[in-house]
């Protein structure tokens, strides 16, 4: 079962915000690809060139971002893995008592 969204604590519902980021970077890298593509080859145009210098600069924004997102999910799902063991213990541990 899962909580609904209001009743998602507020410290739990950052990690959401990635993807928001990532969209955010995604569009701009779309921009700047789609002039990447359009270019002419036949002539100097320094704005398509730096449309590619855009286009690096978010593909390495987003990668900068996945790896923070990768880092805090490990966390908590370390985190939640550690919760669930304390319960199975505590389980076991009540069984053995009685």
């Amino acid at each position: 079962m899962t909580l609904p969204y209001d009743q998602i604590p507020e410290d739990r519902r950052t990690i959401g915000d990635f993807a928001g980021r990532l969209d955010e970077h995604n569009g701009v890298l779309g921009v700047a690809l789609a002039q990447w593509m359009a270019r002419d080859d036949t002539k100097a145009e320094s704005a398509i060139r730096q449309a590619a210098n855009t286009a690096m600069d978010e593909i390495d924004a987003m990668l900068r971002e996945l790896h923070a997102l990768r880092s805090r999910l490990v966390s908590e799902i370390r985190a939640s893995d550690d919760a669930s063991d304390a319960r199975a213990d505590a389980l076991l541990f009540r069984d053995r008592e009685s």
